[in-house]
């Protein structure tokens, strides 16, 4: 869900009925998915490493998102106003990510 709300984000805007709305339902989806990963990771890492040191490896695993902050805002800066190319970036990286961990 989470790429594909990506997908469709930039298109949001050409409805020509109700576009605010909308844009507020596609906005409200993205934070949905995004707090589903915050609630999943930590029981994804203790199942995945182990819980021994749980701690530590959802430490390290979480230290991904300020490192993924970083380059997607350097995407940002560097496509600015190319929304659709950055928003399909953004969609293609979470379907590489989906079939990398399948």
């Amino acid at each position: 869900t989470w790429a594909t709300i990506l997908f469709t984000f930039p298109y949001v805007v050409a409805i020509e009925s109700g576009a605010m709305a909308i844009y507020a339902i596609w906005v409200c989806l993205l934070f949905l998915c995004l707090s589903g990963v915050f609630v999943l990771m930590p029981a994804a890492t203790g199942r995945i490493f182990g819980p021994v040191y749980m701690a530590v490896n959802y430490g390290m695993v979480f230290s991904a998102f300020a490192v993924g902050t970083l380059v997607c805002a350097g995407f940002s800066e560097k496509l600015k106003g190319h929304w659709v190319l950055l928003y399909a970036i953004c969609g293609s990286v979470c379907l590489a990510a989906l079939f990398a961990a399948t």
